[in-house]
């Protein structure tokens, strides 16, 4: 389904050239791991998100992630509950962050080959470095939290949809839909987005794109030292966008569409 008919957003700005939505920050959801492992969960899930225009992206103070839409009719001044994001400062042009969710769940730890929970994102950020090894080296990674503290909740493994907003929801009541990603289910593959003007995402495959198999070895054991089989590694890559060629310009033209705002009603 394309992109540019969520919400009602389809104005007379979409009709900007290409050039006009590449002269900006543009952040996009380009990978979800929403769990999926056999047993206990492997890293805590996760959402990349990459800045596809030619400027820094610095404004994630801004963004909320949300597994539905903003309603209309919610006073200024009134907190919508959704995904904050924390830990990273800005993206530079073609850089990607992986942000993490319900870092109270269980992670599991390589190292140490044993299960612990997560409740610090510092820990839940170690454990996913720990699981997918030293190709997330340079990458940031930060966490979401919710709106009244804590962690935010983890994806569906049933299947979900999440939309990306910018602006002050909790303030002004001003908000731009930036994106939608859904996936039809959990997997112990990522879903990946090369198409920006498509909502759903495409299985990762071992060695296709950049994909890999995080570390775990078989000999895992939980927090109270008793063996756990965790089946197979997960299959993600985070921090790597590879985007179709032939839909990359209609994409970005179709994201900075997006930048209209739209105003709840009071």
């Amino acid at each position: 389904m394309p992109r540019m008919i969520h919400l009602g957003l389809l104005m007379p700005l979409c009709l900007v050239a290409t050039a006009s939505a590449r002269s900006q920050a543009v952040a996009a959801i380009t990978e979800i791991w929403p769990g999926g492992l056999p047993g206990e969960e492997a890293t805590v899930d996760w959402v990349e998100v990459t800045n596809l225009g030619d400027t820094p992206f610095n404004a994630f103070d801004e963004l909320l992630l949300r597994s539905g839409d903003i309603p209309d009719g919610v006073p200024d001044g009134i907190p919508v509950p959704g995904g904050m994001f924390r830990g990273v400062a800005a993206l530079a042009p073609g850089a990607s962050a992986v942000f993490l969710t319900d870092y109270e769940a269980d992670a599991y730890d390589p190292l140490t080959h044993t299960f612990y929970n997560a409740a610090d994102p510092n820990e839940a950020i170690a454990a996913f470095r720990a699981v997918w090894g030293s190709s997330v080296d340079g990458l940031e990674v930060g966490y979401l939290e919710a709106t009244f503290g804590g962690p935010w909740d983890g994806l569906d493994q049933d299947g979900e949809t999440v939309y990306l907003f910018r602006g002050q929801p909790f303030e002004t009541g001003s908000v731009a839909l930036l994106d939608v990603a859904g996936y039809p289910s959990s997997d112990r593959a990522s879903w990946t987005f090369p198409n920006p003007t498509i909502d759903t995402g495409d299985l990762s495959e071992t060695g296709v794109d950049g994909a890999f198999e995080g570390e775990l070895p078989a000999n895992a054991v939980n927090a109270n030292g008793v063996p756990v089989d965790i089946g197979l590694p997960p299959i993600g890559s985070p921090g790597v966008y590879v985007p179709e060629p032939a839909t990359l310009s209609m994409g970005l033209a179709a994201l900075g569409c997006r930048r209209s705002v739209r105003r709840r009603a009071h």
